[in-house]
């Protein structure tokens, strides 16, 4: 490859030069790379036009080990090859899932819910601390974050439920989410994710915070301090609580969390026609105003637009049985869901 023909930034990066074998390290040093693996990175590379040093980071090897990888035949890259290509393979995997997580988080609109969520992450990482965002569910706050992740590939995502909550389970969904281990001699995940995180300013969300068990915080508390990356815990209004603790045993734990929140922003939907009228549209391309009367009480019911996304998907089965009649097809859907929702008549 010509010098030329690299991105600007790379043109000065001149490659390391291939150290030669040692007799300890055997075939496995200079093993022959996976040519469909090379030829995809060589792709992204170029279409890209990411520079060595850019995508070195993101799967987390130096540049001039992506400069001698991506060299022409004869000067390959001469370390632990299979390794080299297990990184690169994670990253194309967790590229893979982000872009799919990007088609899913198309059916949305511009709602305060939206600005109030991402003028949260602004402010984490504008300050390095950890933020709570809690709100009712089915508001938006988790499809936001799910956004967001999807745009920015290096922001973490991790979603606690009843069995991760813990140290062990976030330290696996943390550490699944960064690059593989390698040769790293890492006593702990935990020290694994310090290592990869610190001061790297990646931005980790922690959705369903409030089911976190009291050492899942301190663990989070904890790498928040040790990496200084910015956190954001999602969930509803129990987080706060559940930071500060009832026991006295925790008390001094807790008081060190508490001080480490920078802001509790509480979330309070609330959407108006206009924007119930643009959610609906998403589903069915001339709703009537007798729909959109509908479909704005649910949508500020509790469930609030989850709620309203399950009875725009079951439309479809009822319309024919309806008549073509939209506001009946979304009522008898509303009847064959499970809700404390009364729709006015």
């Amino acid at each position: 490859m010509h010098p030329n023909s690299l991105p600007p930034s790379d043109r000065d990066e001149a490659p390391e030069a291939p150290a030669a074998p040692s007799a300890q390290s055997g075939e496995r040093s200079v093993r022959p790379h996976n040519p469909a693996i090379r030829a995809r990175l060589q792709a992204y590379r170029a279409e890209t036009q990411i520079t060595n040093k850019d995508l070195g980071t993101k799967i987390g090897v130096s540049s001039s080990v992506i400069s001698q990888y991506l060299l022409a035949e004869g000067m390959r890259y001469t370390g632990l090859v299979d390794e080299l290509e297990t990184k690169i393979e994670s990253f194309f995997s967790s590229m893979a899932i982000r872009e799919t997580a990007a088609a899913e988080v198309q059916d949305t609109i511009a709602t305060e819910i939206g600005d109030d969520v991402l003028a949260a992450i602004n402010r984490a990482i504008k300050t390095e601390s950890v933020i709570i965002i809690s709100g009712p569910a089915g508001c938006g706050k988790t499809h936001m974050l799910g956004g967001f992740a999807a745009k920015h590939p290096s922001a973490l995502l991790i979603t606690i439920d009843e069995l991760n909550g813990s140290v062990y389970g976030i330290e696996r969904e943390v550490a699944n989410q960064l690059p593989p281990k390698g040769a790293g001699d890492y006593a702990r995940l935990f020290d694994f994710a310090v290592a990869k995180l610190k001061n790297s300013g990646r931005l980790l969300m922690v959705d369903n915070a409030h089911k976190l068990k009291t050492t899942g915080f301190s663990l989070i508390f904890d790498l928040a301090d040790k990496t200084g990356i910015p956190v954001i815990l999602n969930g509803n209004g129990m987080i706060e609580a559940r930071i500060k603790g009832q026991t006295a045993m925790s008390r001094e734990r807790n008081q060190q969390n508490t001080s480490r929140v920078f802001k509790h922003i509480q979330l309070a939907p609330k959407y108006t026609y206009d924007q119930v009228r643009q959610f609906t549209r998403l589903y069915l391309q001339s709703p009537s105003e007798k729909l959109i009367r509908l479909a704005h009480e649910v949508a500020n019911a509790p469930g609030h637009l989850r709620s309203l996304k399950m009875h725009l998907r079951e439309l479809d089965m009822y319309l024919t049985a309806c008549g073509g009649q939209d506001h009946e097809a979304f009522r008898l859907a509303h009847s064959e869901l499970i809700t404390d929702v009364s729709l006015s008549d």
